[in-house]
């Protein structure tokens, strides 16, 4: 899509992908596959990504089973994802650490509205997402965050996410 071919060719180059105030309209699913990126909205309600068509994610972050790419990092800013009753998920963090999420709402997923994996697609990798910061983050309509092992565990994967609300 060419939302997806801007993530690439900003992040490619280090740079910062500014997205404008309007809803993206979405068919399939948008992914962050390499370290050191930063998505920038105009405000929650203002820039706002959505599912068009059924999906896992609206967003994914990290590399999945057979995709070349690295762990994820980085910092989402001022946006909302909205999965429209169509998307599994709206965020999944699939191989994300040290990243921060800011003044982000996620609403709308038919499942879980931030899904932090404990395996990628084929169970054969061990998804660490370690060291994420939420901050702000208005989660509403099955827009819970949810991690497949327990958040108090320092041996788990997702153990280390923290939520903020300032």
């Amino acid at each position: 899509t060419a939302i997806q071919a801007a993530m690439d060719a900003a992040f490619a180059a280090g740079k910062t992908l500014y997205f404008d105030a309007k809803t993206y309209l979405v068919n399939t699913e948008l992914k962050v596959v390499v370290a050191n990126v930063r998505m920038l909205g105009q405000g929650q309600e203002r820039t706002i990504i959505k599912a068009g068509a059924a999906m896992r994610a609206v967003l994914r972050l990290g590399v999945d089973s057979g995709e070349a790419g690295s762990h994820t990092t980085g910092t989402f800013e001022d946006f909302s994802i909205r999965g429209n009753r169509l998307a599994k998920y709206g965020l999944m963090l699939l191989r994300c650490s040290n990243s921060m999420f800011v003044n982000m709402d996620v609403q709308g997923a038919t499942k879980d509205g931030v899904f932090l994996a404990h395996k990628n697609t084929d169970d054969s990798v061990l998804c660490i997402n370690d060291n994420n910061t939420f901050i702000n983050p208005r989660l509403g309509g099955n827009g819970t965050i949810y991690g497949t092992t327990e958040f108090d565990d320092p041996s788990d994967a997702v153990a280390d996410t923290r939520h903020e609300i300032g």
